[in-house]
């Protein structure tokens, strides 16, 4: 196993394992816990930044590796080109629950929105008018400059110069802004 990032400003780790994710569940594939279906939580941000770069999590899509240092942030929610996968990263001003909610919410509706589509699969996707955005950093510095993020950006994916493909927003903006995403504007490919 490859060396930790140093300790610093992570939240907290829990006991790392190799998962393989089997039909959506996670399993075990070493330690006490082999074979076991539990919660897939692999510990706190340093980690998953760590894991992300030196795992290229989540590994590939339709057979190539993922270099999510060439992918560009959907509202801070998915990343262009990783079909049905969304994550949360929550505000750093306020509590990350906050955020929680308005993803969970986001996400049950873009679930709503494929059943009505009869689609499986969702993707974002960089539309022809995005194409020749600016892409920066996926944390400015200007805005939150903790170490361990830092010290990712070179293998974190990007956010754009607009809508959609931005985030850290704060949560008095993105409380009006997320509840009324267009789940239709020709960011996010259904099939």
């Amino acid at each position: 196993m490859r060396k930790p990032p140093p300790p610093g400003e992570h939240v907290e780790v829990v006991a790392l394992y190799e998962v393989q994710i089997l039909s959506g569940a996670p399993r075990f594939q070493h330690g006490p816990e082999a074979g076991v279906h539990l919660p897939l939580r692999l510990g706190g941000l340093d980690w998953g930044l760590w894991l992300a770069g030196q795992y290229r999590l989540p590994g590939t899509v339709d057979g190539e590796p993922v270099d999510f240092s060439q992918r560009v942030t959907w509202r801070g929610i998915m990343i262009n080109g990783l079909p049905n996968m969304a994550y949360v990263f929550g505000y750093f001003r306020h509590s990350w629950t906050l955020r929680v909610d308005l993803v969970s919410d986001l996400v049950g509706r873009l679930l709503a929105n494929m059943q009505d589509k009869g689609a499986t699969m969702v993707v974002p996707t960089l539309r022809p008018e995005d194409m020749d955005m600016q892409l920066r950093p996926w944390s400015d510095p200007e805005n939150f400059n903790a170490g361990y993020v830092m010290r990712s950006q070179h293998i974190l994916f990007k956010q754009g110069d607009r809508e959609p493909w931005t985030h850290m927003i704060e949560h008095e903006e993105e409380r009006e802004i997320l509840p009324k995403a267009d789940l239709d504007d020709g960011s996010l490919a259904y099939s």
